[in-house]
């Protein structure tokens, strides 16, 4: 199985919990290890990084997958030589390199998830990815922006394939060969994505059942792919946001009703443990959580809890140790979400849920060494730890919780102010005998001050005045001088029309003689 969501976590591995939920699978140690070794295009299943990390001579077998929870296991992995190791690598990239080979290049883009589950059947991971890499590339938004609609289809289709089946699987085989087409889609289309992933967060909310108990594996896996696709560090997000919100309304208010139950709230609080530590947003349903394991663990369920952390809604008789101090403490499977061993609590169970919520009780005190609260914390959750019963598997991590220190312990509890206080000023009302009616202004150089301002206002209206008066006469005088120049052209025209009408008339007349001597 693939080892790139190991990158990222690398830096944290010496100092969180070894807690794993662990897959059964059918595939031996040598099919894990040649799926983790696949080409480094992209094409064998990966998370979104699309670079495989080679193992380190003299080990083999990866992490249970690229969905398993924020804190991994240093499980025990089998040893075996380099060079049967390398030779295994080989044949593994042959055979993927052979089937990738017979796969087409152009893929019709589907638009439902029958039409996924139809496209991908038959095929393993890697040539899941494969499939997934060349449809998006055939439709992909740059090569014409028509496809954005296509490509909206896909990512809802595919994200509702991958739930459905590890709903029907109960493993991550197809989850995680998806992760890589996944991210791609949400960097094309990140708006309509984060739409997709916020109405599946809406109908998850509306379905909400407190007295059912935890959800299925099907409706936690998404969580995890929220946590790939998106960031969590943001103070805001509105797709990380809510998926918060959520995980917190579930580890708060669910009925732990079996022991699936446990193991499910324990899987969910590493999984927002992924969410919260490189942030360090404090989270208290978390706590709580923790804190009501151990408690139902020690047997404590009936008596009361302190104030700062409550009891989970549990039958105290479900979740009880055994005298067996033998029984070792296992990584938790992923197996006991789903199928027959959902519903067994054995001890085995037992002790391996009580060691996880140990180690993920250190983690995320380890978080909150400079939160305010931490003292209370530290010591809540290590009295419920301090009561559990004797068992030499417990006993180390007992110890590395009690072993967390804070940054600083001291604890400044609220005061009132230590400085004097300062009196208010002792305001005289001035009374006048001779009261006029009008507003005086005691202060004698504001009210100076006062009496200029009006005086520069009225000389201002004054001279605003004398300019519209003078403006005024400007006017008149030149409509007068314009009213005498008319007149004067109106003269003239009149003389030269009466001189005109004379000559006119003398013409006539020159004109009639000449008809008269002519006759």
């Amino acid at each position: 199985e693939d080892e790139d969501e190991d990158e990222d976590e690398e830096g944290e591995s010496d100092d969180e919990s070894e807690i794993d939920f662990d897959e059964e699978e059918e595939d031996d140690d040598d099919d894990d290890e040649s799926d983790g070794e696949g080409d480094g295009e992209g094409e064998d299943g990966s998370d979104g990084e699309g670079e495989d990390e080679e193992q380190e001579s003299g080990e083999s077998g990866a992490e249970s997958d690229t969905l398993e929870p924020a804190i991994k296991n240093r499980g025990k992995n089998k040893k075996k030589t380099k060079a049967s190791s390398s030779v295994k690598q080989l044949t593994a990239a042959e055979a993927d390199a052979a089937a990738s080979s017979k796969l087409p290049f152009v893929f019709a883009c589907p638009t439902s998830e029958q039409e996924v589950a139809v496209l991908l059947a038959g095929h393993d991971a890697s040539d899941i990815a494969t499939i997934l890499s060349r449809v998006l590339t055939c439709h992909s938004v740059h090569l014409d922006s028509r496809n954005r609609s296509k490509i909206e289809g896909l990512f809802q289709s595919v994200f509702d394939h991958v739930i459905k089946s590890v709903r029907e699987t109960g493993t991550f085989a197809r989850a995680d060969a998806a992760m890589r087409a996944l991210y791609d889609i949400c960097q094309q289309i990140p708006a309509e994505a984060a739409l997709c992933v916020r109405s599946w967060l809406a109908q998850q909310d509306a379905a909400f059942d407190a007295s059912a108990g935890m959800p299925a594996l099907a409706d936690l896996v998404p969580f995890k792919i929220i946590e790939r696709l998106f960031p969590v560090s943001d103070f805001e997000h509105p797709v990380t946001t809510p998926a918060m919100l959520l995980m917190a309304r579930y580890l708060a208010h669910s009925a732990l009703n079996k022991p699936r139950d446990i193991v499910a709230g324990l899987f969910l609080t590493s999984i927002f443990y992924s969410y919260v530590h490189e942030a360090k947003r404090f989270c208290p349903e978390a706590l709580n959580f923790l804190h009501g394991v151990l408690s139902l663990a020690a047997g404590r369920a009936a008596e009361p809890l302190p104030a700062t952390i409550e009891t989970l809604e549990a039958r105290p008789d479900m979740f009880r140790l055994l005298e067996k101090p033998s029984i070792p403490a296992k990584p938790l499977e992923l197996s006991l979400l789903s199928g027959p061993a959902a519903a067994k609590g054995t001890p085995t169970v037992v002790m391996s849920c009580v060691a996880t919520a140990l180690r993920l009780a250190e983690s995320f005190l380890a978080l909150y060494t400079d939160h305010a609260s931490f003292a209370v914390l530290h010591e809540t959750l290590v009295t419920a730890a301090a009561t559990l019963p004797a068992h030499a598997s417990l006993a180390p991590l007992v110890a590395a919780l009690k072993a967390v220190s804070p940054a600083s312990v001291h604890i400044q509890p609220l005061q009132l102010q230590t400085q004097r206080p300062i009196p208010l000023p002792m305001l005289t009302p001035d009374f006048e005998e001779a009261f006029t009616g009008r507003k005086v202004d005691p202060d004698r150089e504001r009210r100076e001050q006062t009496k200029l301002k009006a005086l520069v206002r009225k000389e201002q209206k004054g001279a605003m005045r004398e300019l519209t008066k003078d403006s005024e006469f400007l006017a008149r005088e030149r409509l007068r001088e314009q009213l005498g120049r008319d007149e004067e052209r109106h003269a003239k025209l009149r003389e030269l029309n009466t001189q005109l009408s004379f000559q006119q008339g003398e013409a006539n007349k020159e004109m009639r003689k000449k008809r008269k001597m002519r006759k």
